[in-house]
């Protein structure tokens, strides 16, 4: 977005539902981590201020810049105590799939308001719906990528048997887990997101 408000292909209006757009889809994917962690009896997150919707206990500098600048990012990481929550590994996976999961959400009932004409004949309201569906399917997106640190890697690690697991961990921590996410960042995601927003239009939206 910061790109194309630049290069004069969006203007500052359209900048700006963005910009409230990343802050929403941010907020509610990390309170939806400390959510669900707390709920499966890890307190950390309540003991560190993150079990809240208030966005700066949220944003992360580095992954906020990269939304703005490329499209995919992320936000502040929930601390968790894995040995306090529930079900083990499986439920270090639930905590991990609430974000993307929360993002998903936001992003169907912003699109079945559309198809069902609950937003008002607004192209500024319409503007910022469209944004907060392309924002929060770009964050589940991304972050289901099966690369560490990211939740897709953790969500693999949970629910994988415990053998591939720890091969898993092996080969990404081989293969150094963040160079790996950097090229999956540059070469997957955008494909991967394009088609999803795609059939996204065309299976929620109905256009």
């Amino acid at each position: 977005m910061l790109l194309e408000l630049i290069r004069g292909q969006v203007d500052f209006l359209t900048f700006l539902f963005g910009l409230a757009a990343i802050i929403i889809a941010v907020t509610v994917h990390e309170f939806s981590h400390a959510l669900a962690a707390t709920y499966l009896g890890d307190p950390t997150p309540r003991m560190r201020h993150r079990l809240t919707l208030d966005p700066s206990s949220h944003l992360d500098p580095m992954g906020f810049f990269m939304l703005l600048l490329v499209g995919f990012g992320w936000g502040k990481p929930v601390p968790i105590n894995p040995t306090q929550i529930r079900k083990g590994r499986f439920g270090v996976a639930l905590v991990s799939l609430a974000g993307p999961v929360s993002n998903l959400l936001l992003a169907v009932a912003f699109g079945l308001s559309i198809r069902f004409n609950l937003v008002p004949f607004s192209q500024q309201i319409f503007s910022l719906v469209l944004a907060l569906i392309s924002i929060n399917l770009g964050l589940a997106v991304f972050n289901l990528l099966p690369f560490g640190p990211l939740d897709g890697y953790k969500i693999a690690l949970g629910l994988l048997p415990a053998r591939l697991a720890y091969k898993l961990a092996q080969t990404q921590y081989a293969l150094n887990g963040m160079l790996w996410l950097m090229i999956a960042a540059l070469f997957l995601f955008d494909p991967i997101y394009r088609t999803v927003l795609h059939w996204f239009f065309v299976v929620v939206v109905g256009l």
